[in-house]
């Protein structure tokens, strides 16, 4: 069973009418604060960037920034940058 501080491991979301097939294990996600974007930072250290504006999501790049999980990204309130 887990416990309040497990992670939730997810290979798959919905947003709306969304569906996203991952592949792999995601450990974060975060939300553009203005556009329809979504940062998902995966357990292989892989980090996606999505549109989800269109009737389906679109990847828009993927990059593999980490060795090891990407355990956190957020966008800069002004949404410019990407940590």
């Amino acid at each position: 069973s887990r416990g309040p501080d497990s992670p939730l491991w997810l290979s798959r979301m919905s947003f709306s009418s969304h569906r996203l097939e991952l592949g792999e294990e995601a450990f974060t996600i975060a939300l553009h604060p203005s556009r329809p974007l979504l940062a998902v930072g995966l357990i292989t250290g892989r980090l996606r960037l999505y549109d989800f504006s269109a009737d389906n999501m679109q990847k828009l790049a993927s990059a593999r920034p980490h060795k090891e999980a990407c355990r956190q990204v957020c966008f800069a309130m002004d949404g410019v940058s990407l940590f």
